[in-house]
């Protein structure tokens, strides 16, 4: 770069950093007409992702500090003080305090609890108020992934202005409440909603299945993860943090098939659990799944403008694991579907399930090939009688 440009940019970029007068609760930089207050939305910071209500004094872009606005500026003084930017300005001035425990939320935040994670339908659960069962999903939104069920369905939460303001609100409002609420003495019954400690931070969930006191199911409401916790770690939920809604929806990825979740597929979807921005698109009619109270949707990366879903079907395809360490399963291979209609004429090839209701069949024609693939079989492992292992 040109020694006059570096000059320029380094000028520019003394000119956006700015600080915090904590006794007015103002920004200021260099710029002393230009003047602003604590914005009233919470953001996530442009350089590391984390969440923060600090902006730029020139564009209100967010940043958790002046380390942070330096790191971004190469890439940030290309949209700075421009006019579509100016537009993210608050519509009322409003001065809100929150508490440095959202800093840490991504921490101490249970997505990484348990790779399970329970299904929760809006018009399959009984809430307790209408409120908590509000779609807050909307064509076009930001979203943020909060939790990974399959390949196909996982669960996201808003990352629009009011929506992630609200978020942080009533993290901030369980963390505070959590020090003085009075622990379960008795198993809490199975729809109940509770607030849990997890590593010492407080989130709300609702009970799954509480025969066995010291494992007690429960899923993240506002996460969508399942965990098992002892009664110790519950604590009752009063009544103002029990009728929030709940912050995510649980989603199924149009076109990607459900797989077995290999290493490499967890890797990817895993990665986006760090806050990443993606792009929500759907139609709210076609897409809708009726029945479940769900709808089909597909991911954008907003950085990368990948498709998630497409990456995620590309790595569905069924192929060896590479790993030779790594277990080989039986959804690793694609399934034939049975066909459809009347009197189709099937096969029993297995009825050790029969005591309760279930038999496994095929077509005539598929039952064949099972047979010769059986036979290829004991004639591969015939050959092999010196090779014996422990599979898992």
């Amino acid at each position: 770069m040109p020694e006059k440009s570096r000059k320029f940019i380094d000028e520019k970029s003394l000119q956006s950093l700015g600080t915090y007068d904590p006794v007015r609760e103002i920004y200021e930089n260099n710029h002393k007409s230009r003047q602003t207050n604590r914005p009233i939305n919470i953001g996530q910071c442009e350089n590391c992702n984390r969440p923060c209500d600090i902006v730029c004094a020139r564009c209100r872009e967010f940043f958790c500090g002046l380390e942070c606005q330096r790191k971004a500026w190469p890439k940030h003084r290309q949209t700075c003080g421009k006019e579509k930017l100016n537009d993210l300005k608050p519509k009322k001035e409003e001065q809100t305090n929150i508490s440095t425990s959202v800093n840490n939320q991504k921490e101490s935040s249970p997505k990484t609890a348990s790779s399970s994670v329970a299904l929760l339908s809006p018009l399959n659960q009984e809430e307790s108020s209408e409120a908590l069962s509000k779609n807050n999903l909307r064509n076009g939104n930001l979203v943020t992934l909060t939790a990974i069920s399959k390949t196909n369905i996982v669960f996201i939460r808003s990352k629009a202005d009011e929506d992630n303001f609200a978020f942080f609100k009533l993290i901030n409002e369980v963390q505070s409440a959590g020090k003085s609420l009075k622990k379960l003495t008795k198993p809490p019954i199975c729809g109940q909603i509770v607030i849990a400690n997890f590593k010492n931070q407080f989130h709300r969930a609702m009970i799954l299945n509480s025969d066995n006191e010291q494992c007690i199911k429960i899923v993240y409401m506002d996460y969508g993860n399942l965990d098992a916790r002892k009664l110790e770690d519950l604590y009752e939920a009063p009544p103002q943090l029990v009728n929030v809604r709940r912050f995510v929806e649980p989603v199924i990825l149009k076109d990607v098939p459900e797989m077995y979740m290999t290493d490499e597929i967890r890797k990817f979807m895993y990665s986006y659990l760090n806050g990443i921005d993606l792009v929500l698109k759907f139609d709210e009619k076609s897409d809708l799944i009726s029945d479940k109270g769900i709808y089909k949707v597909e991911l954008i990366d907003e950085t990368t403008n990948q498709n998630f879903n497409k990456m995620v079907i590309k790595l569905c395809k069924p192929i060896e694991p590479l790993d030779t360490d790594e277990a080989f399963y039986a959804n690793y291979l694609p399934q034939k579907q049975l066909p459809e209609g009347d009197n189709i004429e099937l096969v029993v090839m297995d009825n050790s399930l029969l005591c309760t209701g279930c038999i496994s069949c095929t077509t005539k024609d598929w039952a064949i090939e099972v047979e010769k693939f059986q036979k290829d079989l004991q004639v591969y492992a015939s050959s092999l009688k010196e090779q014996c292992y422990t599979p898992r």
